[in-house]
């Protein structure tokens, strides 16, 4: 295993360009609040459920990924995994899922470019962890090594431009499964990823609005700020970020779900959740111009076409008018 490990580290250190690259300034890390999305797939090799990521991709024991399902043309929550055993470039898992995981169902987590740290951080202590392991335990190829040195110098490299660029989304850390152009793919996904984790930070609760399942994921994709570890530590069933609900808003999410089962019965199930969540969200929003705030929220989330939908710009004002004229019925 040690000379694995050296071998890893005469292959990221011979790079001219890795040897060239600026140092990262303290204070540029100590900004370094820019989002690292982590992307791969599941795995069903021989019966043993896995991801392709891993202790080079800074997936560790105990770490927690959202899965999601390609269905049609969007995504759908399955659920949570935990990382029972990191590997190099493989994890295996456990699952929490209701639905059973598939092969190539997509597993994606969050972290900023503070928690992981600089490039050397990265570097040395992967290079640690595997000089501690047991080498039965962790043994891999000699396709498996070549594939670890290059991530690793990829990673190192990026790590230290992420911190100086200072972006509010910093960049991806990929398994091989994920390619650039299938990791550009899950834009709208990401998308709604951040639109809902707008919607909860301003006190629309998930889990009453659209369900459990979202409301683990978003709450695993949301970077705890207060903790030096990555944001995958997030416990789903023990973690919520969310502003707490009223009882009146609870209410009023009720009636926008009949409004909506009954108008948009043909939709999509997520295309169904959006439209409660816009409807709940515009309320605290009260913006000056209703229909343009739906057709902005609609391009923000994993539907983008609907904002040119003219039905779906149609049915949302229904929903509305049907919710608002309860609630008024209610008043008296």
């Amino acid at each position: 295993m040690k000379t694995h490990v050296l071998l890893i580290l005469s292959l990221v250190c011979s790079q001219p360009l890795l040897a060239q690259a600026p140092r990262t300034d303290v204070a540029d890390l100590n900004a370094g609040e820019g989002l690292v999305w982590l992307a791969g797939t599941v795995r069903t090799d021989g019966g043993t459920m896995r991801v392709d990521l891993g202790d080079v991709h800074g997936v560790l024991e105990g770490d927690r990924l959202a899965v999601f399902r390609s269905f049609e043309d969007h995504h759908i929550p399955l659920g949570i995994v935990q990382i029972a055993d990191a590997g190099t470039v493989w994890s295996n898992i456990t699952s929490t899922s209701p639905t059973p995981l598939r092969e190539g169902d997509l597993v994606l987590g969050v972290r900023t470019v503070r928690q992981t740290g600089t490039g050397e951080n990265l570097q040395n202590g992967f290079l640690r962890r595997q000089l501690i392991r047991n080498g039965d335990r962790n043994g891999y190829s000699s396709a498996d090594r070549v594939e670890v040195a290059l991530t690793l110098r990829s990673l190192v490299r990026k790590q230290d431009r992420w911190a100086r660029e200072k972006k509010q989304v910093a960049g991806s850390v990929r398994s091989g499964t994920i390619t650039a152009a299938k990791f550009a793919a899950l834009q709208p996904l990401r998308n709604h990823i951040l639109l809902l984790r707008k919607y909860r930070e301003t006190g629309i609760p998930l889990e009453t609005s659209i369900g459990s399942t979202w409301e683990n994921c978003i709450t695993v994709l949301t970077p705890r700020h207060n903790v030096d570890n990555p944001a995958l530590e997030a416990d789903p069933e023990t973690t919520s970020l969310a502003l707490p609900a009223d009882q009146q808003l609870k209410q009023r999410i009720e009636v926008i779900r009949d409004a909506t089962s009954f108008i948009l019965f043909d939709r999509f199930p997520e295309e169904q959740n959006l439209a409660v969540l816009i409807c709940a969200a515009i309320e605290q929003d009260n913006p000056p111009n209703e229909a343009l705030w739906i057709a902005v929220q609609l391009s923000r989330s994993q539907f983008p076409n609907l904002a040119e939908d003219r039905e779906m710009l149609e049915e949302i004002p229904e929903i509305l008018r049907r919710v608002r004229l309860a609630q008024n019925q209610a008043a008296f």
